[in-house]
C-alpha cells in the first residue's frame, strides 16, 4: 500500500443487480479502478453504499468479495450502525468475520429515551464491544440521535476510536474533534463534505471520505494533494470544479445523487445496472446532463481533465 495517497477515503456505493443481489463483476472493477486512484481505504455499506437497507446475506458477499479482490490493497471499512449496542455488535462481527478492517458507528437510526447522555452511553458502550477498530461518523444536526457536541472528544479519544469521518458542516463540531487529535496526535479525521474539504484540511484534517469518489478519485486526489500541500488557490479551484460537475450529475437541491452516481458509472461501463436497493429515484433532468457531461470520456480516469477544461 505504499503508493496510495494517504488521506484518500472512498464511501464507495454498492453495485446490484437488476435483482438487487451484489453485482460482484461490478464490485471487481470498482475496486481496481480505487487502486488506480491511490485510494487508502474504501467504506463499504455507508448511506452511500446503502448499508441500511442491504440484507445480511448481501453485506456477507459485498465484504467477502471486496476483501478477496481487494487483498490488502485497500483499507476496508464497514458500516456497523444500528439501534443498540448489541446489534451494533452483531454487526461488527459479521464485518470481522468477512474481510473488514474498520467498523464504522453511526447515530442509532432510531432510539427510545434519546437524550446526550443517553446518546453518548450508546456510542461508549457499542465501542467497547468492538472487537475491530472503529470509525466514528458524525452528521451533526444533519441526522438525530448524533452525538451532542460536548460529547464529541470524549467519544474521539476513546481508545478504540482510530478515525472519525465528518460529515456535519459544522465548524464547531469540527474544532471539537480537532481539540481530539491535539491530545490524541494518532487519530485521523476525515472531512465528509465535497463541497468544502479544502478548508477542513487547511484546520488540520488528514483526509477526505466522499460518497462518489468512485466517480471522481482523480479529481479528488489532486485537490487532497494540492490542499494538504498548502497550495491553497489550486486546491480551491478543483473543489469548485468538484462542485459544479455533481451538481450537475446530483440535479437540483442534490435530489438524486445516488441514482446519478450510479448511473454515471453505468455510463463508463464500471457499473452494469443503476439499481439501488432503497428505491432511490431517477431525475430525467439529471440523466441528460450526466450523458452530456461524460460523452467524452472513456474512463473516470480521463474525468479530471475533462472537468478542469468545462469549468475553467
Amino acid at each position: 500500500m505504499s503508493n496510495y495517497i494517504s488521506g484518500l477515503w472512498s464511501a464507495a456505493p454498492t453495485p446490484l443487480t437488476t435483482n438487487g443481489d451484489i453485482d460482484t463483476q461490478s464490485l471487481r472493477r470498482m475496486l481496481e479502478l480505487h487502486v488506480q486512484y491511490r485510494t487508502e481505504g474504501i467504506f463499504l455499506g455507508g448511506t452511500c453504499g446503502e448499508g441500511a437497507w442491504l440484507n445480511n446475506e448481501n453485506k456477507t458477499t459485498l465484504l467477502r468479495t471486496a476483501s478477496t479482490i481487494v487483498k490488502g490493497r485497500l483499507k476496508i471499512a464497514f458500516q456497523a450502525s444500528d439501534n443498540s449496542p448489541q446489534r451494533v455488535a452483531q454487526n461488527i462481527k459479521l464485518a470481522s468475520d468477512n474481510g473488514a478492517d474498520i467498523a464504522i458507528i453511526s447515530h442509532p437510526p432510531q432510539f427510545l429515551y434519546s437524550t446526550p447522555d443517553a446518546i453518548r452511553d450508546f456510542y461508549l458502550s457499542a465501542f467497547e464491544a468492538s472487537t475491530l477498530p472503529v470509525g466514528y461518523y458524525d452528521l451533526g444536526s444533519i441526522r438525530p440521535n448524533s452525538a451532542d457536541i460536548t460529547h464529541l472528544e470524549e467519544l474521539a479519544l476513546h481508545p478504540k476510536v482510530v478515525l472519525v469521518k465528518d460529515s456535519s458542516s459544522n465548524p464547531q463540531r469540527r474544532d471539537r474533534l480537532l481539540q481530539a487529535k491535539a491530545r490524541k496526535p494518532e487519530l485521523k479525521l476525515y472531512c465528509g463534505d465535497e463541497f468544502n474539504s479544502c478548508d477542513y484540511i487547511a484546520k488540520g484534517y488528514d483526509g477526505i471520505m466522499l460518497g462518489g469518489l468512485a466517480l471522481h478519485g482523480v479529481l479528488s486526489g489532486q485537490m487532497l494533494q494540492a490542499a494538504q500541500a498548502g497550495r491553497s488557490q489550486e486546491a480551491l479551484d478543483i473543489q469548485d470544479a468538484l462542485g459544479y460537475f455533481l451538481k450537475r450529475i446530483y440535479g437540483p437541491q442534490l435530489a438524486s445523487w445516488l441514482n446519478g452516481m450510479k448511473y454515471s458509472l453505468t455510463q463508463l461501463g464500471i457499473f452494469a445496472t443503476a439499481t439501488t436497493v432503497s428505491g432511490f429515484p431517477a431525475i430525467p433532468e439529471s440523466h441528460k446532463a450526466i450523458e452530456s457531461l461524460l460523452r467524452p470520456i472513456d474512463s473516470p480516469l480521463q474525468l479530471s481533465s475533462v472537468v478542469l477544461s468545462a469549468t475553467a
